[in-house]
C-alpha cells in the first residue's frame, strides 16, 4: 500500500494480537474519552473501575467483539483501526493514531484499508460515528466519500420559558422500561430514516437509528387520545447543567400538536436547574419538521456532539 502523502513513509497494515491491542490502551482511551458514545459514559466511572477498563476489559472488547488491526512504520505502530460487522454495514468502531503522527496521512490510509475490507466481505456500506467537534474528523471522512447523517441537535442556553398547553387531557405520556424504550425509539427512529435519509434501504436505516444520542436516561411512551398505536418514543437524560431529550416519532405525526404536548411537559421538568437543553430528532427530515416550533422559544441549531456518517461502495 503507498499512501498519496508527501511525509508519509511506506507503511503497512497489519492485524493486531490481543497483547497488541493492550498495550496501546491509553491511546485508546484517549481516544474514546473525545467522543460522545457510548463508551463515554463507562469511562467517566470512579478511577479503580477506570484502571480495570482499560487494562482488561477495553483491551477484551477490541479483541473479541472487532477486528483491529495496525498501520506501522517499521516495527511501531503508528495508528489503529478497529472494525466490526452491523449487517451489511462495516462499521468503524475506532480509528485513532498516535499525535505525533496526526494529519501525515495515516487516517486516510486507515480508512482505504477498511474500504478494502469491506469489498472483501461483499458488504454494501461502510459506517463511523464521528464528533463534530474535532477539527478536521468530518472534513477527513468527506474527503474519503463519507456522507453525514442527521448531524444537528436544538439547543436553548438559560432560563426556558415554556407556553400553556390547551391539549393535555388528549396527550398520554408513560414511562417505559429501558429494554422496551429502547427498541421503542429505535424502531420509530427507523420509520423516519426510512421516510428521509435512507429511503428505500433498511439496513441503511437501521444502522442510522441507533444514534449515539438515544441510550441510557429515561424513556416515554406518547400516546394521543385513548391510546393504541405509539406515535412517539422520548429518551430524557440529565447530567450536570444539560439537559437532553431524544424524539423518535411516527413520520405522520412530526410536529404535530399532541407530539408538541408531549415535548413540553418533558421539557418543564427540567426546571432552573439545566442551563443547556438539547432535542435531538431521529431524522433530518424530523428535525426540519420541529425547528420553526423550538425556534418559537428560542431553541438555535447547533452541531450535534457525535454523527453517523457513511459510505455507499462505489460512490465517488
Amino acid at each position: 500500500m503507498s499512501p498519496d502523502h508527501p511525509f508519509t513513509p511506506e507503511l503497512k497494515v497489519l492485524p493486531l494480537t490481543f497483547l497488541q491491542i493492550y498495550r496501546p490502551a491509553d491511546v485508546l482511551m484517549a481516544a474514546l474519552a473525545a467522543q460522545e458514545t457510548g463508551t463515554q459514559s463507562r469511562l467517566s466511572s470512579p478511577r479503580a473501575l477506570r484502571g480495570l477498563i482499560r487494562r482488561i476489559g477495553l483491551s477484551l472488547y477490541y479483541h473479541w467483539l472487532t477486528s483491529g488491526y495496525g498501520a506501522y512504520a517499521g516495527e511501531r505502530a503508528v495508528g489503529y483501526l478497529y472494525l466490526r460487522g452491523w449487517e451489511q454495514i462495516l462499521y468503524v468502531e475506532t480509528l485513532v493514531v498516535r499525535p505525533e503522527w496526526q494529519d501525515r496521512g495515516v487516517e486516510s490510509i486507515l480508512l482505504r484499508f477498511a474500504e478494502e475490507q469491506a469489498r472483501q466481505l461483499s458488504r454494501k456500506w461502510l459506517g463511523l460515528t464521528a464528533n463534530p467537534g474535532l477539527s478536521g474528523s468530518v472534513e477527513l471522512y468527506e474527503a474519503e466519500g463519507y456522507r453525514r447523517g442527521h448531524w444537528h441537535v436544538l439547543r436553548h442556553e438559560g432560563r426556558l420559558a415554556l407556553p400553556s398547553s390547551s391539549s393535555r387531557g388528549e396527550v398520554r405520556l408513560r414511562r417505559l422500561g429501558g429494554l422496551a424504550g429502547r427498541r421503542l425509539c429505535h424502531r420509530l427512529a427507523r420509520r423516519e430514516q426510512l421516510a428521509g435519509e435512507a429511503s428505500g434501504d433498511e439496513r441503511l436505516a437501521g444502522f442510522l437509528a441507533h444514534d449515539p444520542y438515544c441510550g441510557s436516561g429515561k424513556y416515554w411512551l406518547l400516546s394521543s387520545g385513548g391510546g393504541g398505536q405509539p406515535i412517539a418514543c422520548l429518551n430524557q437524560r440529565s447530567r450536570s447543567s444539560r439537559f437532553t431529550l431524544y424524539v423518535a416519532c411516527d413520520p405522520d405525526w412530526w410536529a404535530a400538536p399532541p407530539v408538541l404536548d408531549g415535548l413540553m411537559r418533558l421539557l418543564s421538568q427540567q426546571g432552573d436547574e439545566a442551563s443547556i437543553v438539547d432535542v435531538r430528532t431521529g431524522s433530518n427530515e424530523h428535525h426540519e419538521a420541529l425547528r420553526p416550533e423550538l425556534e418559537r422559544l428560542g431553541f438555535v441549531e447547533r452541531p450535534a456532539a457525535a454523527i453517523r456518517m457513511f459510505k455507499r461502495l462505489g460512490e465517488t
